[in-house]
């Protein structure tokens, strides 16, 4: 295994000082998957203050000193080494109670939450893989490390992430996992939304969230929407892996798929599940948009299209028109034309394309306050029914012509 220069120099720091060290848990795994680590973590025998002492002419940042954990800048490097730890009750279903430091590496192993994530290295001794993570990696497996239910009662975040994992590595769940994910998937309630949001967050842009998130759907669903279904939906899969990788499209789809499953309203379902996740502003603003007009036809001419794009906003309308062809594409195929060429011929469908602006209006007619935004709208009404030409002159002849207007 090919480790980064200050790995290497990290390590062999620490051992000189006459203690082990090791990279361990992802890095490990995704270097057996011959992909690049996100980031490199060590394991060691040195307490904290032992590995302050040995780095003390780096930079040292000590906030995770209570749980056994320092980080040392090498080479603008930040790189997290934890002492080899023993973990305590847990009695929030996520943390420990207390940790204590342990000389040996199999005891800081067997703490991990799976196989693939439970393996470490070193150039003095290899991989270390004392619970099978090198044949999980080879059968695509994500199989819990000792006993499954106790894993997940001790953190129950770890459910999300057995789930992420399968979806990133396009892996299975090994079968007695998965039975204890499913009854411990009521512990899932004592973890803080923002730590779902953030795992349901990576899970909604791997390659191909589908297939795992239907057969994990019942525990999805107990937690996001208080209920399960024994419904099962034809294309759940295919149709979500082949959205848009973006997390608001992809959370929109599985919106409306999970209202297929359990027979609900999609934008009722939505308004439900933000109630209870903690997602950014945007991709809120983004799905309720798309939801807003989900149930409604697709408009299938010209004008209804840009009338329809003034209303939701152009990237509404993509966004709709986008999931849209994933579920219906032929239904959607006329519309996208018609879309094309509005784009084509730069038709004007809101109000910063009109040739007139609000002090056109205000200096030749003297409109003012919400006058001036009520004959905008009559303007833009008028341009895309194609009433009126979108040129200055003829839009002001116009509505100086319009009865009923109080210039």
């Amino acid at each position: 295994m090919i480790l980064p220069q200050y790995v290497s120099y990290a390590i062999s720091k620490i051992e000189d000082s006459g203690f082990s060290a090791y990279v361990v848990g992802g890095c490990v795994r995704d270097s057996l998957l011959e992909k690049t680590p996100a980031d490199w973590d060590i394991t060691t025998s040195a307490t904290p203050q032992e590995i302050q002492q040995i780095f003390q002419h780096q930079k040292v940042i000590s906030t995770g000193i209570k749980h056994g954990t320092v980080t040392v800048i090498i080479d603008c490097f930040p790189l997290e080494i934890t002492t080899f730890r023993i973990d305590g009750d847990y009695k929030d279903n996520r943390h420990p109670e207390k940790v204590t430091f342990s000389t040996n590496i199999e005891d800081d192993l067997s703490r991990r939450d799976f196989s693939v994530n439970a393996m470490a290295y070193s150039h003095q001794s290899g991989i270390l893989d004392p619970f099978g993570g090198q044949k999980d990696l080879k059968c695509g497996i994500i199989r819990a490390v000792g006993d499954p239910k106790v894993r997940f009662r001790e953190d129950a975040l770890r459910i999300m992430r057995a789930i992420r994992f399968a979806a990133q590595l396009d892996f299975g769940i090994e079968i007695e996992t998965f039975r204890a994910m499913e009854t411990c998937a009521n512990l899932l309630e004592n973890i803080s939304a923002e730590r779902i949001t953030s795992e349901f967050s990576k899970l909604l842009i791997t390659n191909t969230p589908g297939d795992i998130l239907n057969k994990t759907f019942n525990i999805t669903s107990r937690l996001f929407f208080g209920e399960t279904s024994k419904n099962d939906l034809e294309g759940f899969a295919s149709i979500l892996d082949n959205i848009l990788c973006d997390t608001g499209l992809r959370l929109a789809a599985y919106l409306i798929l999970a209202a297929s499953r359990l027979d609900k309203d999609c934008l009722t379902l939505a308004k439900s599940f933000f109630d209870r996740m903690k997602f950014p502003n945007n991709i809120k603003s983004l799905v309720l948009s798309v939801l807003t007009h989900w149930n409604g036809p697709l408009p299938d001419n010209r004008i209804s299209v840009r009338k329809m794009i003034s209303q939701t906003g152009f990237d509404t309308f993509q966004n709709l028109l986008t999931i849209k062809s994933i579920f219906a594409p032929e239904q959607t195929t006329p519309t996208k034309t018609i879309v094309d060429e509005i784009i084509s011929n730069d038709d004007c469908f809101s109000f910063k394309q009109l040739d007139v602006t609000g002090n056109d209006l205000k200096d030749t007619f003297g409109l003012s306050g919400s006058m001036i935004g009520t004959a905008l709208n009559e303007l833009l009404d008028a341009v895309i029914e194609e009433r009126c030409e979108n040129k200055k002159d003829t839009l002001m002849n116009y509505f100086k012509n319009v009865p009923d207007n109080t210039h």
